[in-house]
C-alpha cells in the first residue's frame, strides 16, 4: 500500500479555503478601514473648508459693512464725453478736445479721492482767450479734482471757460456736492452722484481767419442725485465770456 507524505487533499482544500477567507477578510477590513479613513478625512477637510470659507465670507461682509474700520471702495469716476474742435486761422489751425459731460459717483463711506491739476499750456493756448484780460481761457474741470477729476489734456475732463465761470461752478454747484455727499468731510456720508453737462457756445469748426469771434462761456448744468432724489443746479455764465482768435 502506497502512502503519501504530507497533508491530504481535503486538508489542502480546507487550508486553502481558510487562507482565502483570511485574505478576503483582511482585504475587506483594509478596504473598510480605508473607507473609514477617507470618510473621516473628507469630513475633516469639509469642516476645514467650511471654516475657511466662513471666515472669508465674514471678512467680506465686515468690509462691506465697514466693520473694524475697513471700507469697501466703490466710487466711480466717469471717462468723460468729449468732442473735437478745430479752429482755422489765416496761416494754420488748431484742434483740441473738450469735455461736454462727466460724472463721479460715491457710495456711503467711500473715502474722497484726489484727482490732478491741469497741465500747461492749455491745448487751445493762444486761440481761445478770456475776453477780459486776453489771457488763455481757463481749463475748467467738469468733475472737480477734489473728487478724483483729472486735469490732463488727454484725460477728457476739461472745457474752456472764464475765471468767473470757474468761480460760479465752485460756489453754485461744487460746494453743494461737498456738503451733500461729504458733509464737508473726507468720507461720503451717503450715496451721491455728481453729473455735469457743458454746452460750449461755438461749433466744432470755427474759422477766425477773418478776425476774432467773441463767444459766451459754456453753459454748465449740474445734477446731484442721492437716495432721496435729484437736485438740478444751473451754473451762472461768466459776465465777459471768451474770444476765439487767430493764434497762428
Amino acid at each position: 500500500m502506497i502512502t503519501y507524505a504530507g497533508k491530504s487533499k481535503d486538508s489542502n482544500t480546507k487550508d486553502s479555503y481558510s487562507e482565502t477567507r483570511q485574505r478576503r477578510s483582511s482585504g475587506e477590513a483594509g478596504i473598510q478601514d480605508g473607507r473609514l479613513n477617507a470618510g473621516l478625512l473628507s469630513r475633516q477637510q469639509a469642516l476645514a473648508d467650511d471654516s475657511v470659507q466662513s471666515r472669508q465670507l465674514l471678512k467680506w461682509q465686515n468690509m462691506a459693512d465697514g466693520h473694524n474700520g475697513a471700507t469697501l471702495q466703490r466710487y466711480t469716476l466717469g471717462t468723460g464725453t468729449t468732442r473735437n474742435v478745430t479752429l482755422t486761422g489765416a496761416n494754420g489751425n488748431r484742434t483740441f478736445e473738450e469735455c461736454t459731460y462727466n460724472y463721479v459717483d460715491y457710495k456711503n463711506g467711500d473715502a474722497k479721492q484726489a484727482g490732478s491739476s491741469t497741465s500747461s499750456p492749455a491745448s487751445w493756448a493762444d486761440w481761445v482767450t478770456n475776453k477780459k484780460g486776453g489771457r488763455n481761457a481757463s481749463q475748467l474741470h467738469i468733475v472737480n479734482r477734489r473728487w478724483g477729476g483729472l486735469g490732463g489734456q488727454n484725460d477728457k475732463n476739461i472745457v474752456p471757460g472764464s475765471p468767473a465761470e470757474n468761480s460760479h461752478h465752485l460756489h453754485e454747484a461744487e460746494k453743494k456736492f461737498d456738503q451733500i455727499a461729504f458733509n464737508n468731510g473726507s468720507n461720503a456720508v451717503q450715496d451721491a452722484k455728481y453729473e455735469c453737462w457743458a454746452a460750449p457756445k461755438y461749433g466744432t469748426a470755427v474759422n477766425v481767419s477773418g478776425g476774432n469771434i467773441d463767444v459766451g462761456d459754456p453753459s454748465l448744468n449740474v445734477t446731484i442725485t442721492t437716495g432721496t432724489g435729484a437736485q438740478n443746479f444751473n451754473v451762472t455764465d461768466g459776465s465777459d465770456g471768451l474770444t476765439i482768435k487767430d493764434g497762428s
